[in-house]
């Protein structure tokens, strides 16, 4: 993509429990020398803290912000933190408001400790693939987050259910949104998401079809050609 509008605009992709910033290699492409895929587990177990860090990767003063799913919730935290510097904002199976489930989280952070990462992951991320994804898919996945650490994996489990609820910088958002579920998801899953969309201002809700909860990894491609037509989208209205 060549184009001026593109100058000073630069595109965060905020990565997924379990997973780091790896699995958006494939997506680096969409703003050539400006796209950014910062690991932020050793930031701690805010998200704030997590945003805040994401917006000093940066040099752009203009920003898309494309997160999935507690990616997509520092999204909205930096949208929250710089609104004047964002322009773009794209959620992937990620619910703006939150009900915070401690007894939950405090469960997952002992299966970690006390388990270990494949335990966590048989019984937390392993079934948000879409059952008909590849094994092949789901093995490369599997050894990407069995190379992050269990502290930084209990980092992201606190910082998720500890995050601040932020449905209302979601409703008044006027710029452009997109919305991304995979058809399958169910967390939050596409009825969450297409309503969310429909309340906001400047917004649209796309279904990839095939696709559970991690759609960047089950479906690339046609998650890919979404943030392209969206990243189009958004430099029309400069």
């Amino acid at each position: 993509m060549s184009d001026k509008r593109l100058q000073k605009i630069g595109l965060i992709l905020l990565h997924p429990l379990p997973f780091d910033g790896s699995i958006w290699s494939g997506f680096m492409d969409l703003l050539p020398g400006a796209t950014y895929a910062p690991t932020l587990y050793q930031c701690g177990d805010q998200l704030t803290d997590w945003a805040k860090e994401a917006l000093r990767c940066v040099s752009e003063e203009r920003l898309i912000v494309v997160g999935s799913s507690i990616g997509g919730s520092c999204a909205l935290e930096i949208a929250n933190l710089a609104p004047d510097r964002v322009i773009g904002l794209g959620l992937i199976g990620s619910k703006a408001s939150c009900t915070p489930n401690h007894e939950f989280r405090k469960s997952a952070v002992r299966v970690l400790l006390e388990q270990g990462f494949d335990t966590a992951w048989t019984r937390y991320w392993r079934p948000l693939f879409d059952d008909m994804t590849s094994d092949e898919i789901i093995k490369n996945a599997h050894k990407i987050a069995s190379n992050i650490a269990v502290s930084d994996q209990v980092n992201g489990v606190n910082a998720f259910h500890t995050r601040v609820d932020r449905q209302a910088v979601a409703m008044s958002w006027a710029k452009p949104a997109v919305l991304i579920s995979g058809s399958s998801d169910t967390h939050p899953g596409s009825a969450y998401l297409s309503d969310l969309s429909s309340k906001m201002a400047n917004s649209r809700f796309c279904s990839i079809a095939g696709a559970g909860h991690y759609a960047i990894l089950e479906k690339p491609v046609e998650t890919k050609l979404v943030l392209d037509q969206f990243i189009e989208e958004v430099l029309a209205t400069l």
